[in-house]
């Protein structure tokens, strides 16, 4: 096969071990010629994987056989180090925000309203008490404005499964989930203003890909 991406490219990228260079070079020459990809797209793609060579293993691409091995390695304590060569391929870090200090949100107590707000219910023969209750548990929640049950409605955690709630404006409830199929809520605050997202939307959706994953069996190591 005719060479169009040179052994000397690659591995001025780091200190790759030479049981690992003709997988490279295959590897870069097999995207270049077939797959036509350029040179310096190649290298990025292989700098990215040696920067991070577990989330390429766990993630199907063109590189993940040869991250799986190099990943081994890592779990090995032989972590193969990025030249300065390497690390000029990486994308260039997200910039960091400082906020002014703010005065801390007051904590408000709230109390129940002394009878829930009345409510749709669509198949009432079929709907099971505990899930009612948890319905009329809801909408005695001050922030509540509406709600309904649907055909298919059985008790859940904080809100039955096939329960709809709607509240007032800025109001965030995580307790109110079904965990039915292995839903779940997670509630961080951040001391920013909302405008911040609008600025940066890139940098929320490349965080939450990056950090979210769904599926039978897919988990979090937080």
């Amino acid at each position: 096969m005719e060479t169009t991406i040179l052994l000397e490219e690659i591995v001025a990228l780091g200190n790759i071990p030479e049981n690992l260079h003709s997988s490279f070079l295959r590897i870069a020459n097999g995207l270049h010629q077939k797959a036509e990809y350029p040179k310096e797209k190649i290298l990025r793609l292989f700098a990215e994987m040696l920067a991070s060579p577990k989330k390429f293993a766990y993630s199907k691409n063109k590189v993940t056989n040869l991250a799986k091995e190099i990943f081994d390695l890592e779990k090995q304590g032989k972590k193969i180090e990025l030249s300065e060569e390497g690390k000029s391929y990486l994308p260039a870090e997200a910039p960091v925000y400082e906020m002014e200090e703010k005065e801390k949100q007051k904590t408000v107590a709230f109390d129940l309203r002394t009878s829930p707000l009345p409510y749709q219910i669509y198949g009432a023969e079929h709907i099971e008490e505990g899930a009612l209750k948890q319905m009329e548990t809801a909408l005695s929640l001050p922030v509540a404005v509406a709600g309904a049950l649907m055909p298919d409605a059985h008790q859940g955690y904080g809100l039955p499964i096939g329960g709809v709630l709607a509240t007032t404006n800025n109001t965030v409830i995580p307790y109110a989930v079904g965990v039915d199929i292995a839903c779940r809520m997670c509630l961080s605050i951040f001391d920013i203003p909302g405008d911040f997202f609008k600025r940066q939307p890139h940098l929320l959706k490349r965080t939450l890909v990056e950090n979210t994953k769904f599926g039978m069996g897919g988990e979090n190591s937080a």
